[in-house]
């Protein structure tokens, strides 16, 4: 669970590295808690039933889609720039999601990629810090 919540404890730290860990974890605790409110904001399980009720549960998970990815953009640009720099890129490499239709997937393969062992030019491996000496107080 901690590993979930490392990155907005680390909200806008653009500097050093971070553990494929801690992306999996976070992207996982981001689809979990995106589809589980979704579901909830669809309204499975209610008896309304009609275009007008359709329309707002509709409405209602589109609003939810924007405020949840717009509280998460910065925590989440900045868990990637940290998963570049343990690749020893740097993070204008972050510039290859905006290319159309493969950017975004050649990110994913490049952020699941292992990182460098030991010392990098971005600082000291994150394998070898505790969970607890990463957050920021």
């Amino acid at each position: 669970m901690e590993w979930m919540l490392l990155p907005l404890w680390r909200y806008a730290d653009f500097h050093g590295r971070s553990r494929r860990l801690e992306a999996v974890a976070f992207g996982t605790g981001i689809a979990l808690l995106g589809g589980l409110t979704l579901l909830i904001s669809l309204g499975v399980g209610d008896n309304q039933s009609g275009a007008l009720a359709s329309f707002e549960r509709m409405a209602m998970a589109g609003l939810f889609v924007a405020v949840f990815g717009a509280t998460l953009i910065v925590p989440t640009l900045a868990l990637q720039v940290r998963r570049l720099h343990d690749l020893n890129l740097s993070g204008w490499w972050l510039l290859v999601d905006l290319l159309p239709y493969v950017g975004w997937a050649m990110m994913v393969v490049v952020l699941l990629l292992p990182g460098t062992r030991g010392r990098n030019r971005f600082g000291d491996d994150p394998r070898e810090a505790p969970l607890t000496a990463r957050r920021v107080n």
